[in-house]
C-alpha cells in the first residue's frame, strides 16, 4: 500500500495531491526506540485554493491555511508493537513577522519521537498566524486492518493549545492504521483587539491563568476593542466554555462607553453569541459572566487545564479569539507499571553466554526475579538482571527470558514479547585457506629505439588455496622514464597511460597472461622501469588498496646522435625600383637545429649597414653609379650561440645606375669562399665549374641587354 493512502485530504477539492507534496516532508525520526513510528507536516492556503500540501506556503490577511499531520506505527501488522498513548502536538506560534514556522511533535511512550515542520510567508511585518479553535479534526480508522471504517473526530484544541499536545489512541501497527490531524489558522493583521481574563469568584485580580479547585466558581472576562480605522458594526461577542464548565445562568454583564456601571445581558454567550452594538475606532467593550468548575469525579487524574475560548466578530469581518485558562490538580494514585523490554546475549569463549534482561518496573511495580529458559532444556531463575550459561554441545539455541515483579504484594510475570527471545549459533571452528596471488613481467626487448613499439608480458597466478574474484591488474611505467603505453591489445583499459583490468575470477594454481604494446616518446638515460601490479580482495582484506604484488621490467635506450646545424646564405635577389630604388631579397639554409636571428644588410654606399631580421629590405640611392650589395646573416645554433654564415659570392651582387639608362644588375666577381662546405675534392670542383658557368650565362644576358638598347 502506498503511503499516499494514508493521508486525509483536504475538502475534497484539495486530496488529489496532498500527498505527493508531503512525501519529501517525511523526516528522519530523532530516537530509536521498541515501536516506530513515522510521520509528517504539510501546508496548504484553503482560501488561495491550494490543491495540495507542501512545506511552504504563502498567505495575506485574513487568509485560512490548513495544517495536516501524519502519523503511522511501520511495525508488522502481525508484531504486536502498539504505539502505547500516542500523542500529537502542533505548535502554531502568534509572534508577528513576515516568516511563520510551525512545528508538529509525534511520540508515545514507546516510540521515537518525530518532529516536522511548515513555513507560512506572510506579507506583512505585523501580520501573524492565529489558531481556529475547533477545527482540529483526527482521521483515523474505528474499524479493522482488513475492513478500514475512516472516521472523521472533532478533538480537543489542547493539540494545538496544551503546550504539551494531545493523546489520541494506542496506535497498532499497519498503513490502515496510519491516521492524520488537521487544524486550521487564520492570517490576522491588528484591527480588533480581545483579551480573556478569569478570576475566582470573590476575588478581585483578573489573571489569563488560575488555579482553582474543583466545583469552585468562577468569572470571566472578555476585553474587545477596535483597534483598526473604520468603524465596526454589530459585533458579536461568544465563548465556548471548556468540557465540564458549566454557564451560570443570568450572569452576563455588558459594561461600554453607553453603560460604564454596566448593564444585564440576556443568556446566550456561550451558544449562540451576544450581539454588543456597533464601536467605532479606538472604542472598547466589556463582558463578564460566571460558570461552575466540573466536579472532581469529572476530571483526570493530573493537571486539568480548562482553556476558554472567546470571540469577537464584528460584521463583515472574521472572528477574533482569545483565551483563559483554569488548572485544576488531581492527584491519583498510579497504575503499576512492569513489563519484559529487551533480552541482550553476549556468546563468550567455549560456547559460554551472558545474557541480560531489560525491564520496565515502576509506580507500585518492583523487580523480584528473571527465569531464563536456554533452549537445551536447561533454565534457571535468578534475582539479577544478568546470568551466564554454558552450552554442551554446538548448535543453534533460543534464550527467552520471563521476569517475574511484584505488584502491592503480589507476584506478577511480565506479558510475552518477542524481545525478550533471542537465538544463538555456535559453529564449530575452522581451517581458514590461506589466499595467494603472484605477478610476474617481462619485456620482449631489453634496449628500444625512440618510438619503436615492444611488447611487455604480464603473468597473473593464484598461488593460494582459495579462489580468487575480482582480482586487480595494473601497470604503470616510472614518472619520468617516457614511457607511453599504446595498446592494450584488446583486454582492460589504458587511462593516464596506466592499464587497468580485472580478473572476474581466478581459480587455484590458474594463471592468465597479458600483452601489453609500449613506446619510449623520448631519449631518457638510464633503465627505463614500467611495473605491474596486482590486488585481490580475499589476499589482504585489512588492507584493500595495498598491493599484494609487484614486479618490474626494464628497457633502455641508445641515446641517439645529435645532427650539427647546417646554416649559409643560399641567394641574394636586387630588384630595382624607380628613383635609384633597390629591395634585397635573400635566400638560406637553417636546420638541424639553426635558426635565423638577423640579417645586415651592406647597400656599398658609405651608409650605415641596415640590421634587421627581416628577410627582404629596400634602399634609395643618392647618386648614379656603381654599388656593390652583399648581406650577412646571424645564426641562433640551439644551444645558446650563434654564428654568422660563411660567406658566399651568391649573397653578393653590383647594382649599376647611370643617367638616361636603365640599371643594371651584376653578380659580383666569384671568389673563393672563406669556409667551403666539407664536401670532398670532388664535389669542390663541381662547385667552381657551376659558378662559371652561372657568371659566363650571366655575362651573356648582360651584353645581350647593352645591345638590344
Amino acid at each position: 500500500m502506498k503511503v499516499s493512502k494514508l493521508f486525509n485530504s483536504l475538502p475534497k477539492r484539495l486530496f488529489a495531491a496532498a500527498l505527493v507534496a508531503l512525501a519529501t516532508l517525511l523526516p528522519v525520526s530523532t530516537l530509536a526506540a521498541a515501536v516506530n513510528i513515522e510521520g509528517a507536516m504539510g501546508v496548504a492556503n484553503v482560501t488561495a485554493g491550494d490543491t495540495k500540501y507542501s512545506s511552504t506556503v504563502s498567505a495575506s490577511y485574513n487568509q485560512v491555511v490548513k495544517f495536516q499531520v501524519y502519523y503511522h506505527n511501520t511495525e508488522l501488522p502481525d508484531s504486536g508493537k502498539i504505539a502505547q498513548n500516542l500523542r500529537v502536538k502542533i505548535d502554531i506560534p502568534t509572534a508577528a513577522g513576515t516568516s511563520q514556522t510551525q512545528t508538529a511533535t509525534i511520540s508515545g511512550d514507546n516510540t521515537n519521537t518525530v518532529t516536522s515542520q511548515t513555513k507560512v510567508n506572510l506579507d506583512r511585518a505585523d501580520a501573524y498566524l492565529q489558531y481556529l479553535p475547533g477545527s482540529a479534526v483526527w482521521r483515523h480508522n474505528t474499524g479493522t486492518n482488513e475492513a478500514p471504517v475512516w472516521t472523521d473526530t472533532v478533538i480537543s484544541d489542547a493539540v494545538v493549545n496544551s503546550g504539551t499536545g494531545l493523546v489520541l489512541e494506542n496506535e497498532k501497527p499497519c498503513y490502515n492504521y496510519s491516521a492524520t490531524v488537521t487544524v486550521m489558522a487564520r492570517v490576522m493583521v491588528p484591527g480588533v483587539s480581545v483579551d480573556k481574563q478569569v478570576r475566582l469568584k470573590g476575588t478581585t485580580a483578573w489573571a489569563t491563568s488560575i488555579t482553582a479547585q474543583p466545583g469552585q466558581d468562577v468569572e470571566y472576562m472578555i476585553s474587545y476593542k477596535n483597534t483598526g480605522n473604520a468603524t465596526q458594526e454589530n459585533v458579536v461577542v461568544g465563548d465556548k466554555l471548556p468540557e465540564g464548565v458549566t454557564y451560570v445562568p443570568g450572569t452576563t454583564k455588558l459594561a461600554n462607553s453607553s453603560f460604564p456601571s454596566g448593564t444585564a445581558m440576556p443568556d446566550g454567550i456561550t451558544t449562540v453569541g451576544l450581539v454588543i452594538g456597533t464601536y467605532p475606532a479606538g472604542i472598547n467593550a466589556f463582558v463578564k459572566f460566571e460558570a461552575k468548575l466540573p466536579a472532581e469525579d469529572k476530571l483526570a487524574c493530573g493537571a486539568n487545564q480548562l482553556r476558554n475560548v472567546a470571540t469577537v466578530q464584528p460584521k463583515g469581518m472574521n472572528y477574533y479569539y482569545n483565551t483563559a485558562d483554569v488548572v485544576i490538580n488531581k492527584t491519583c494514585a498510579p497504575t503499576p507499571v512492569y513489563s519484559c523490554d529487551d533480552l541482550t546475549v553476549v556468546t563468550g569463549d567455549n560456547r559460554t553466554v551472558t545474557a541480560t534482561v531489560k525491564y520496565t518496573a515502576k509506580d507500585g511495580a518492583t523487580f523480584k526475579n528473571a527465569t531464563f529458559t536456554w533452549g537445551d532444556n536447561a533454565s534457571n531463575t535468578v534475582a539479577t538482571a544478568t546470568t551466564t550459561h554454558q552450552y554442551a554441545n554446538y548448535g543453534t539455541y533460543t534464550i527467552t527470558v520471563k521476569p517475574t515483579f511484584s505488584v502491592n504484594g503480589v507476584d506478577k510475570t511480565a506479558a510475552d514479547n518477542s524481545a525478550c527471545s533471542k537465538n544463538v549459533t555456535f559453529t564449530p571452528p575452522t581451517t581458514p585457506k590461506t589466499p595467494g596471488v603472484k605477478i610476474e613481467k617481462s619485456v620482449a626487448k631489453s634496449q628500444v629505439a625512440v618510438g619503436e613499439n615492444y611488447n611487455y608480458t604480464l603473468k597473473v597466478t593464484n598461488t593460494g588455496e582459495v579462489d580468487l574474484a575480482n582480482v586487480k591488474v595494473t601497470d604503470t611505467p616510472k614518472d619520468g622514464s617516457n614511457i607511453q603505453l599504446v595498446d592494450a591489445n584488446g583486454v582492460g583499459t589504458i587511462t593516464d597511460n596506466t592499464w587497468d583490468y580485472t580478473i572476474a575470477t581466478l581459480k587455484v594454481g590458474e594463471s592468465k597472461s597479458f600483452t601489453l604494446t609500449a613506446k619510449v616518446t623520448k631519449y631518457t638515460e638510464g633503465s627505463l622501469v614500467n611495473t605491474a601490479c596486482v590486488n585481490a580482495p580475499e589476499v589482504n582484506p585489512s588492507e584493500p588498496n595495498k598491493q599484494d604484488d609487484c614486479d618490474d621490467a626494464t628497457v633502455t635506450v641508445p641515446k641517439p646522435e645529435v645532427p650539427k646545424p647546417v646554416y649559409q646564405c643560399d641567394d641574394l635577389t636586387l630588384t630595382i625600383g624607380d628613383n635609384r630604388t633597390v629591395t634585397a631579397t635573400v635566400k638560406y639554409t637553417a636546420k638541424d637545429g639553426a635558426a635565423l636571428k638577423t640579417v645586415t644588410y651592406n647597400w656599398g654606399d658609405n651608409t650605415t649597414p641596415f640590421m634587421t631580421d627581416k628577410t627582404s629590405a629596400s634602399h634609395t640611392y643618392t647618386t648614379d653609379g656603381s654599388f656593390t650589395v652583399s648581406v650577412r646573416l646571424l645564426f641562433g645554433l640551439g644551444d645558446a650561440t650563434s654564428a654568422y654564415a660563411a660567406d658566399n659570392v651568391n649573397c653578393v651582387k653590383k647594382v649599376t645606375f647611370t643617367p638616361n639608362q636603365p640599371p643594371v644588375v651584376t653578380p659580383n666577381t666569384p671568389a673563393t669562399p672563406a669556409v667551403l662546405p666539407n664536401t670532398g675534392a670532388g664535389s669542390v670542383a663541381s662547385i667552381f665549374t657551376i659558378v662559371a658557368i652561372v657568371g659566363t650565362v650571366a655575362h651573356r644576358l648582360f651584353l645581350s641587354r647593352k645591345l638590344a638598347k
